[in-house]
């Protein structure tokens, strides 16, 4: 036999000399899987701030652009971003561009060391904000530079997603 057809297999082995036959064969079973791995993605992300100078009581915007400049799709994708220390979250400011992908984003907020949904009204100190994909993050297409750009996301990227979120600064 030269070629197995996918799937789970069995190898069975007796013994017999000829008169006594062995009732318990050793069996061994392994799967065939002849198919492509799935190609990987890959994530770039970026952040950047709306201001590079503060004073205290001032609200600061933080952008995270991501952008996959893989061969397969994000699959399961999650960014989270811990707040910068001397800095309070503004309840209920996350939010997603959802530019690349076709589903929704869920928000929450790491409030106590548990993950909540961000709300107007967080029950505690607000550590870190975390976004979910429920669908994949798209293969960058290149529509920018007519190939997919390297070490990406880069200025005036319009397949790109961005993330962001406020902070005060204390």
């Amino acid at each position: 036999m030269n070629e197995l057809s996918d799937g789970l297999h069995t190898f069975y082995v007796k013994a017999f000399d000829g008169v006594l036959e062995d009732p318990t064969p050793a069996q061994r079973s392994f799967i065939v899987d002849t198919s492509e791995p799935p190609e990987p993605p890959e994530v770039y992300l970026s952040k950047t701030a709306n201001k590079t100078t503060v004073t205290s009581g001032e609200v600061v915007t933080y952008t995270i652009t991501y952008d996959n400049d893989g061969a397969g799709p994000a699959k399961n994708a999650v960014i989270e971003d811990v707040l910068p220390a001397n800095t309070t979250y503004v309840a209920a400011s996350a939010s997603s561009g959802n530019v690349i992908h076709t589903g929704n984003v869920v928000v929450e907020i790491k409030v106590n060391s548990v993950w909540e949904p961000d709300s107007a009204s967080p029950s505690g100190e607000v550590t870190a904000v975390r976004w979910t994909f429920d669908s994949d993050i798209a293969v960058d297409d290149g529509d920018n530079y007519g190939t997919v750009e390297v070490e990406s996301p880069n200025t005036n990227d319009t397949d790109a997603g961005i993330v962001t979120l406020q902070v005060t600064v204390d």
